[in-house]
């Protein structure tokens, strides 16, 4: 358990956090790791839900998500290192904000069955930052399915390109 108090003392040093193998289920906690701009490494495999801001302004260059069923609000906003994310098969819901800002991110990669519900207000309060996201690759078989989810197409007319592999 990292309780918030710990987290505010150590925020500036944090680099890494390893997660032991005994826990099965990681749910990261509303602005956890917010600011921690020295953190580069966490091994997210393990996460279901991360919470509202979790990561906001963090240092993490790279992420897997193997396992999330659902990225909250603003989870990586502000994420200027971030350049590589992938996310698993599981993901059901991406909320507004979540990788926005992120200047470093040119590709995602999504291997969800089916497009996961995005939840976007308006172009300041999208999910993904179409000034900086040049590709989506997606499952094989999947685009039709990209393109008929309205939530998807600010992305198709930013000119997102998405790949399917």
């Amino acid at each position: 358990f990292l309780s918030p108090r710990l987290l505010t003392i150590s925020r500036y040093f944090l680099t890494s956090v390893f997660i032991p193998d005994n826990i099965e289920t990681l749910y990261i906690y509303d602005y956890a790791f917010q600011d921690c701009k020295s953190l580069q490494n966490i091994d997210l495999s393990k996460a279901h839900i991360l919470g509202v801001y979790s990561f906001y302004g963090s240092g993490l260059e790279s992420i897997h998500l193997d396992n999330v069923d659902a990225i909250d609000q603003a989870a990586f906003f502000h994420c200027y290192s971030l350049h590589e994310v992938y996310i698993g098969e599981n993901c059901n819901t991406i909320e507004r904000g979540a990788f926005f800002y992120c200047t470093s991110l040119e590709e995602i990669h999504i291997q969800a069955y089916n497009p996961p519900r995005l939840e976007n207000e308006d172009q300041y309060n999208r999910v993904f930052d179409t000034r900086y996201l040049k590709r989506i690759y997606i499952r094989e078989g999947t685009l039709s399915d990209y393109e008929s989810e309205p939530e998807w197409q600010y992305l198709f007319d930013a000119g997102v390109q998405f790949i399917e592999e």
